[in-house]
């Protein structure tokens, strides 16, 4: 997969196979999440892998089923659908969640640098 470089920040230019809606970003930050309407307050950690305007895929220990409504803290709280989970080798599991409403291009961008001076 090649990319692009713009302002320090490199853009993962999709396949043809992958014909997404939004580009996506990598990252490699660390993040809370929670299940929203369980009737329980447990936040979870997790490592965010890549982000759009539209979605985050998640890297973390638990699994939840698709469909499941999700609160992730980002640059605010943002609620997001899990639309699939996907095992990975080392006993984790991705998500990958789009947002129920669309982030602005400045508000990944301010994510993004956010991450790089963690």
């Amino acid at each position: 997969m090649s990319g692009s470089a713009d302002q320090g920040v490199l853009r993962m230019a999709p396949s043809a196979a992958d014909r997404r809606r939004w580009v996506r970003y990598p990252a490699n930050l660390g993040t809370f999440w929670q299940a929203v309407r369980t009737g329980q307050e447990i936040c979870y950690s997790a490592r965010v892998q890549d982000i759009s305007q539209g979605g985050v895929r998640l890297l973390v220990n638990q699994r939840f089923e698709p469909g499941t409504l999700l609160r992730i803290l980002l640059v605010k709280a943002i609620e997001a659908r899990l639309v699939h989970a996907t095992p990975t080798p080392d006993n984790q599991w991705t998500l990958g969640c789009e947002f129920t409403a669309v982030l602005s291009e400045q508000e990944v961008q301010n994510l993004l640098q956010r991450g790089s001076h963690l």
